[in-house]
């Protein structure tokens, strides 16, 4: 199985597949986990990581997607080359990732031609579909049920710890404005000494005999 990911979510759900040795090319983004960095690189984006100033990137941007519609280019030679059998990408968004009918177009062209998988999800429930996606494609459909039954239970964590979290900052923001110095405890203390004060402003010296 010859895999290329090209975006980094891809490539970290291959890796949690346990296949990452099977792809053998990323995109220029892809820094995680860190075996993928030796690995070679699909797209390009001519201002990745440019230190030119927002105003700059995004009139590159702007002129980028009205001269040619995209930001991204494949790497269509070294493509050629390595023959994958399975293209991971995705459809959610043409200015993050090289575009998906940019992808499947190309890969018409390829021996095979390889299978496009493509990412779209909206919702945690499509996350989880996705993953079962890729691991149907490589043919680990086993590891992609366990991979996703360890997500939900964490997910199901996580959704019942959230409520005492929450309610436990918010208990120690209370208890801190009541008996932080100059919180309700403070504001009580000057209120009460003013109205034991009253018509006062300082305590009245006590007579010494």
């Amino acid at each position: 199985m010859r895999v290329v990911t090209l975006l980094p979510a891809a490539t970290e759900i291959v890796a949690a597949l346990d296949m990452l040795d099977d792809v053998v090319a990323v995109s220029h983004e892809c820094d995680f986990p860190p075996g993928v960095n030796a690995k070679p690189r699909a797209t390009h984006c001519p201002i990745h990581e440019s230190t030119l100033p927002s105003a700059e990137i995004d009139r590159w941007v702007s002129e980028s997607l009205e001269r040619s519609g995209t930001l991204y280019t494949l790497d269509e030679a070294l493509l050629r080359r390595l023959e994958p059998d399975v293209l991971v990408t995705q459809r959610l968004c043409d200015v993050c990732a090289v575009g998906y009918a940019s992808v499947q177009a190309f890969a018409a062209t390829l021996p095979g031609p390889p299978r496009v998988v493509d990412l779209d999800p909206s919702s945690l429930a499509d996350i989880m579909q996705d993953v079962r996606t890729v691991a149907d494609a490589l043919g680990v459909r086993e590891r992609g049920d366990a991979l996703v039954a360890g997500l939900r239970l964490q997910a199901g964590a996580e959704y019942y710890l959230f409520p005492a979290k929450f309610g436990a900052f918010g208990l120690l923001m209370a208890l801190f404005l009541v008996f932080e110095p100059q919180g309700l405890v403070g504001i009580w203390r000057r209120v009460r000494n003013w109205f034991l004060l009253w018509p006062f402003r300082y305590r009245p010296l006590r007579a010494t005999s």
